[in-house]
């Protein structure tokens, strides 16, 4: 399988297409590097990325979110919430229901690794025009678009 990608001709894209792919790797990069400084595996740093997203979920959304199994979901925030990471809370809509949120000093912590690249990446954009930045912004949106089509398809395909 490898020697027939190797085999394959690299399509000839655009410049910004490139980059676009290279600012994918390097956000892969930068989350290792963010869990690890976190001392979070990066299982346990992306579980915490959605569960820091403001969205209530409890751990049957959070195993949908990350494609595991509601078990292994289970098993992941017991050990989350052993770091003190997280808290199980009841759900205000239904009291029977537990939702996991970060605990104010995960939250906290995370902010701290994650805002530096966030504010670099809003520093980027210092002394590009308004109109060129609806440009930027009009592009990006298309390129959420495009993943998102791509993964409703990949879904349909299973």
């Amino acid at each position: 399988m490898l020697d027939q990608m190797k085999e394959r001709p690299v399509p000839e894209v655009r410049p910004v297409t490139s980059l676009v792919r290279r600012i994918l790797q390097l956000t892969e990069r930068a989350d290792f590097e963010m869990a690890d400084s976190l001392g979070l595996s990066r299982g346990d740093f992306n579980a915490m990325s959605h569960l820091m997203s403001g969205e209530t979920m409890g751990p049957s959304e959070l195993a949908h979110r990350l494609h595991i199994t509601t078990s292994s979901a289970t098993v992941l925030v017991d050990r989350l919430e052993s770091m003190g990471h997280v808290v199980r809370l009841p759900d205000p809509g239904d009291r029977r229901r537990l939702v996991v949120e970060p605990t104010p000093s995960a939250t906290e912590a995370a902010w701290a690794v994650v805002m530096p690249l966030i504010m670099a990446v809003d520093a980027a954009l210092e002394g590009v025009s308004e109109d060129d930045q609806r440009v930027i912004a009009g592009y990006l949106e298309r390129v959420v678009v495009a993943y998102e089509d791509y993964l409703s398809a990949m879904a349909r395909v299973k």
